[in-house]
Formats: structure tokens, sequence, C-alpha cells
């Protein structure tokens, strides 16, 4: 004779109207081969009340992982590909845009073929049901901001740099400015940095619930690879980089001169540079042992956008800085300026730039 299971208690549902839409498609989304988190399914009851209807949340104060809810869920969500259970993101871009027009160049044959390529790659598009004229699902591999966890060398910190520069250095090459170059659009595959994953809603932590995080150095782990996404506000300047001028402007970095000035008409390319290079100097600024790196990114940053170099000077004047320190110079241990442990002594930095294996335990 069959059980019957005993029903779940009723319940306030939590999710708000952006959530409701990823539940709406999630059926759709797993015949396409993604399964989104237990939170997005329509058939979805909170881990956190019990089946005698005991809120262990207001109880207890639990923390669980699908109360986690993602802020940029109205544009983009994660999920599994089911097929080899790897983490992507879904990516909603309306058609005929001139950000999916981009996206997709950027990632055509001709283009990807070429190692300087530092555009996030296009996994699939899938038109969303109801709305296939309007929009659609874009798949993107999950990746995570590129300055967390911290550098711990300078040889990590440099890599990243020269990585985003030669990025926008090929887009510039084919007469494609940025126009949005900043912290939040420059990512990295964290693969081997966080090899337990981590949660895109709570990115501190490897499950969604522990504030734990499983990450181990860059240098360690190398080759590590970055990454430049957001193409809403990139175009395409087939007349040359010498007279592009623009006047639309929704970078995120507000302080340059051309956001100041008025009208902002300005040269796109010189922008990238001075937005590239302000990054970059911001996150010197929040370190311990980067102030030699400090001189570059000012020029970059230069008023007058004309005395800035190009991006194809800056990547060789920045090789050719490079090529002039030695390898203890790069391996030195870099703090950031609010961490809570103490720069080591002398000794340890000398043993550990003799014996990089020893980085973990200091």
């Amino acid at each position: 004779m069959a059980r019957t299971l005993p029903s779940l208690p009723a319940f306030e549902d939590p999710r708000t109207a952006s959530e409701l839409f990823w539940v709406k498609h999630q059926p759709f989304l797993e015949t396409q081969g993604f399964m989104l988190r237990p939170r997005y399914h329509p058939d979805w009851h909170p881990s956190w009340i019990l089946k005698d209807g005991t809120d262990l949340k207001a109880k207890y104060g639990f923390k669980v992982e699908d109360d986690n809810i993602f802020l940029h869920g109205s544009v983009l969500l994660d999920a599994t590909r089911m097929k080899d259970g790897v983490k992507v993101v879904l990516r909603m871009v309306p058609v005929g845009s001139q950000e999916l027009a981009m996206m997709e160049h950027l990632s055509s044959a001709d283009m990807v073929r070429d190692p300087r390529n530092r555009t996030v790659p296009i996994l699939g598009i899938i038109p969303i049901p109801g709305e296939e004229k309007q929009r659609v699902f874009v798949v993107l591999p999950m990746l995570r901001v590129f300055n967390s966890p911290p550098f711990h060398c300078r040889r990590e910190f440099a890599d990243a740099f020269r990585q985003i520069l030669e990025g926008i250095h090929f887009m510039h090459e084919h007469n494609i400015a940025h126009g949005d170059a900043c912290t939040s659009n420059f990512m990295m595959d964290a693969t081997g940095v966080c090899p337990r994953g981590f949660h895109i809603a709570y990115p501190h932590s490897y499950n969604g619930v522990y504030h734990v995080l499983h990450e181990r150095p860059r240098c360690l782990v190398s080759p590590v690879s970055y990454y430049i996404i957001d193409f809403e506000t990139t175009r395409h300047f087939p007349a040359g980089r010498n007279d592009a001028r623009a006047t639309a402007m929704k970078c995120q970095i507000k302080n340059s001169p051309e956001f100041l000035c008025s009208p902002p008409l300005h040269n796109p390319f010189c922008l990238d540079v001075y937005n590239v290079g302000a990054t970059f100097f911001r996150t010197c600024e929040r370190y311990h042992g980067l102030d030699d790196f400090k001189p570059f990114f000012l020029t970059m940053m230069a008023e007058d956008p004309l005395f800035r170099p190009t991006t194809t000077t800056a990547l060789e004047e920045f090789d050719t800085f490079m090529a002039a320190k030695d390898v203890i110079w790069m391996r030195s241990r870099i703090w950031p300026n609010d961490s809570l442990h103490k720069p080591p002594s002398r000794l340890v930095q000398f043993l550990w730039r003799k014996f990089p294996s020893l980085l973990p335990y200091f």
C-alpha cells in the first residue's frame, strides 16, 4: 500500500518579481540543459520552514543557502550546465541591441582565435519563450571579480594588469572602444584560485551558507585568466581611433577629465586608457608594496588625453618596466592595507621568495 507524504505547510513566498521570472522559465531552461538553484524551482519550499511550520530562521537565526537573494537577478542568474556540472551565468540581453551584436562579434571564430582576446566568450544563446523577438539568454562562464581574493605578490598583480591591458589593446586594434573599463567589468576565472567554487549571491562563501572561501594564491595555480565583460557601452568606430568622438558617457569611473567637462565630447579610446590606469592605481593604493607601479598608472591618467599613451605604447612600456625587475622583486609579498595580518619579518620574506611553496603558511 502506497504511503502518502504529509503536506508541507503553507508559506508566504519571499521571492521577488524578478526572481519569479526565472521561476517561470526554470522548466524550459532545464530542457535546454541548464539547472537553476532550488530557490528558482516552481515547487520550491523554503528549507528553513519545517513540516510542522517551525521557522528556523526566526527561531534560531539559521543561515541557509536558498535564502540568498542575488541583487542582479533582474538581468542575470547562475545555473549549472547539466551535461558536465560546470557553473555558468545566464544573462538577458535585448535582441538587436549593440551589446548583443558586440558580444557575438567578439566571440566569433576569427576573434576567438587570437590569444590576446580577453573578452568573455559566449557559450550559447537561448531565445526566451514568448519573447523571441525581444530578449535572449546569453550563456557565459561564471567568473569572479579580478581583485578578489586579494593579490599575494607583485607577480599576481602585474599579470592581472597586463592581461586586462592586452584585452583592451586587442579591442582598440579592431577600432572598438569598451566605454566602461572599471573594476566590476574586469573578471577572473577562479577555477584554480577557489577550488571549491563560490556562491554568486554570497561571494565570500563556497556554499552560500558558511562565511568560508577555500582559496589558493594565484601564483601557485597559474596561469589564471582574466576577462573583460559588459559591452553595453562598447562601440565600433570604423573610421579609426584618432578621429573617434563620443558624447554618451555611462562609465562607472566619474572623475576622469572627460567626465567632468561639458559637453562631454571625448575620444573613447583615450578614456579607456584613463579608466584602466585609474582602476589599477586605486588597487595599488589599497596595498602595501605596490608603490612602484603608481607612476606608470599616473601616466595613463594624464589630464590631457593627448599625453596619455596608446595601449600599444603602454604595453611596450610596461613590458620594459617588468623586464628590469628580478624574480625576488616579483615574488615579494604584498598586503592589503586593511589586512588583519602584519607583514612578515624580513627573514620570512626571504624564505618565501626562495621557497614560494611556503606562501600558504604565512
